[in-house]
């Protein structure tokens, strides 16, 4: 994962595929981002969306990076924990609440991350026509209410869509800017008090992703055992509704 959420207060410690790479060969340097527009700004300039069905580009790490040099708070090399086939980097200390990049380089290979330290959880879920989020506090263990939720699109004005209930919920009419086809990333920007988070909502970098159709009916399908032999007949029923239309007696 290039984006990374870490709580304040944790040591951040982030999963890689490396192999045959010499633990002492991983040396690490971070870099503190200003704001969460800073953030947001770097994450989508940092390559060619365009080019994400590329498998060779996709892979290849060719990201366009020049972080400023004034913005490095570190240098170190990284401690390196193996759980069978999987590597772990843990940093040497915990971040305060905020937004960081961190470049890893080994063997002459450089990867990114994008890490914000934010004690701000959520959910989110989109359909056609509606989005909910939900906000939810690691600190105080409790949903994270009035907090300010701005869509930040790939092009266009950020815009408030909604603030979040006593339950942390808010529940919105789709922003059309969400509808957008385009590979580049877009954002929930989420505000409440001094905490600030950044939420991708779509990164097509290789994948197809963003707002699926749903189909125009509900569906049910159940069957009278889990396991079947191949020579089983095999004994189902289901239920099929139309969401906006009735469509029994239609093929």
């Amino acid at each position: 994962r290039e984006v990374v959420d870490i709580l304040p207060g944790k040591k951040p410690v982030l999963s890689v595929y490396a192999s045959n790479i010499a633990d002492n060969q991983f040396q690490g340097t971070l870099y503190r981002l200003a704001s969460v527009d800073s953030f947001k700004d770097s994450y989508i300039k940092s390559r060619s969306w365009d080019w994400g069905w590329s498998y060779y580009y996709n892979r290849s790490g060719r990201l366009t990076l020049e972080p400023k040099e004034s913005d490095k708070v570190a240098n170190f090399k990284p401690t390196v924990v193996t759980d069978g086939y999987q590597k772990f980097l843990e940093l040497p200390e915990s971040l305060t609440e905020g937004f960081y990049l961190l470049k890893v380089e080994a063997s002459g290979m450089t990867r990114w991350a994008w890490l914000q330290v934010t004690p701000l959880d959520y959910y989110f879920s989109l359909s056609e026509q509606r989005g909910l989020i939900w906000l939810y506090d690691n600190t105080t263990r409790q949903p994270v209410s009035d907090a300010s939720i701005t869509v930040a699109p790939t092009t266009g004005q950020s815009t408030e869509i909604k603030r979040t209930d006593d339950q942390g919920l808010a529940d919105f009419p789709l922003p059309a800017a969400l509808l957008s086809t385009s590979a580049v990333p877009s954002f929930f920007v989420v505000n409440k008090g001094t905490s600030v988070r950044a939420i991708l909502v779509r990164d097509r970098w290789g994948y197809q992703s963003g707002i699926a159709s749903g189909d125009g009916y509900w569906d049910s399908l159940r069957t009278d055992r889990y396991v079947y032999r191949l020579s089983d007949k095999l004994k189902y029923w289901g239920v099929i509704k139309g969401r906006t239309e009735d469509i029994r007696h239609q093929k």
